[in-house]
């Protein structure tokens, strides 16, 4: 054995291929920044230890590749947007000469181990869809209910905005928008609907269930933000440069309690409805809080999960 290539600005080499001539190999590369600006490159390698790099902006995981036919270009699964992290594997075929992507899938599911046959006329692929229920009791029988269809997330947001409609996800979109599901009818409506990730909602009270919080990478990172369906407008409630998730609204309906992730550590903050500066609650670590329905206590009634009550 010998060594093609060896370099000091890469931080991990992913996933090698062997062209069909076996005169080249195409492998991912990534640099140490890319962990969090999701910079990663396509490398093709020579023999003779020459290489050519292509940048790949923003992709976040890719799986093992395989080279086209015509060695042209490569199909790889994988998830070609750093800043969507709830994106599922898709299909992509990546052109040689530039980098170029061309999906070919784009759909729920998520594609996984792919091959392509001898002549390079079929892809086959592993297809796994994420499949949810969600469970609806019969009024006052909570041991017998109906079910609908709905979407499998990392943070789900459910919740009811009155007696006879939910919130909750949906990717009808592509994205983890949320949508109003009609519990009689069963049918949706778009709550959000936009390319980007909302998770975690609360229903904002005294609003008759038309102003619903929720977390969202609408502005790059992860924050708070509000949408009221009255005017049909959506507000930031928090900035800077932590991860804002699980809000949960007091009873009155003036402040919003949230966990925010600072250098991986949870803390507590409150921020008004309306938006403003954030407060810190408590000097303990602590997360997703939820609140007395009674609203009769102030920090004291914030349940946490973690080792304080």
């Amino acid at each position: 054995k010998r060594e093609l290539l060896s370099t000091s600005d890469v931080f991990l080499f992913r996933q090698p291929a062997w062209s069909p001539d076996g005169k080249r190999i195409a492998v991912f590369v990534f640099r140490q920044e890319a962990q969090s600006t999701g910079k990663a490159f396509l490398d093709v390698v020579k023999l003779d230890g020459s290489e050519s790099r292509r940048l790949l902006p923003d992709w976040k995981a890719m799986g093992q590749p395989c080279w086209t036919a015509d060695s042209k270009s490569l199909i790889v699964s994988g998830v070609s947007t750093y800043s969507q992290p709830a994106k599922r594997f898709q299909l992509h075929q990546l052109a040689l000469n530039n980098g170029a992507d061309h999906p070919l899938t784009s759909d729920l599911a998520s594609y996984t181990e792919v091959s392509l046959s001898s002549d390079g006329s079929q892809l086959t692929a592993i297809k796994t869809d994420s499949k949810a229920m969600v469970w609806i009791s019969r009024p006052n029988d909570f041991a017998h209910g109906d079910t609908v269809p709905a979407e499998a997330e990392r943070i789900p947001a459910l919740l009811w905005s009155d007696a006879g409609h939910l919130v909750m996800n949906s990717r009808r979109n592509g994205f983890p928008n949320l949508a109003v599901l009609d519990v009689q009818t069963q049918s949706f409506s778009a709550l959000t609907n936009e390319h980007f990730v909302e998770e975690g909602a609360a229903m904002v009270p005294g609003t008759s269930g038309k102003s619903v919080v929720f977390a969202s990478n609408r502005s790059g990172e992860f924050h708070l933000w509000r949408f009221d369906a009255d005017t049909n407008k959506l507000r930031q409630l928090t900035f800077g440069g932590n991860y804002d998730e699980h809000p949960s609204v007091t009873p009155d309906g003036h402040w919003i309690v949230y966990t925010s992730w600072a250098q991986n550590v949870p803390q507590l903050r409150k921020v008004s409805a309306e938006g403003g500066a954030s407060e810190q609650i408590g000097g303990y670590h602590a997360e997703s809080p939820q609140l007395s329905p009674d609203g009769n206590s102030d920090r004291k009634s914030t349940r946490l999960n973690s080792s304080h009550i």
